[in-house]
């Protein structure tokens, strides 16, 4: 809140208020889904996953991660394999 740098400023103060109300909110949400402690999901950035709050981006995420790690596969184990198919012809 660095916009009011006067802890009583009524912008401040009204901020404020806005930020709890939205904690105290998402607190009863997330304990719905059998948080422990709610609000520390909140306050604790180590434990807080953006995927929580978009399912599809984590699943994007994770397809795309998936899609690159078997563009690679593939792109590593195909010169084995036409190593393999030119060596079985020369038989």
């Amino acid at each position: 809140m660095t916009e009011f740098p006067d802890q009583n400023h009524p912008g401040r103060v009204i901020a404020r208020g806005n930020k709890e109300e939205m904690r105290a909110r998402l607190a009863t949400i997330v304990a719905k889904f059998g948080a422990a402690e709610p609000l520390a999901t909140f306050s604790d950035p180590t434990i807080f996953k953006p995927d929580a709050w978009s399912p599809a981006l984590g699943l994007l995420r994770g397809l795309s991660r998936m899609s690159i790690i078997g563009i690679l596969c593939v792109a590593a184990i195909t010169p084995a394999v036409l190593l393999i198919l030119h060596v079985i012809r020369r038989l």
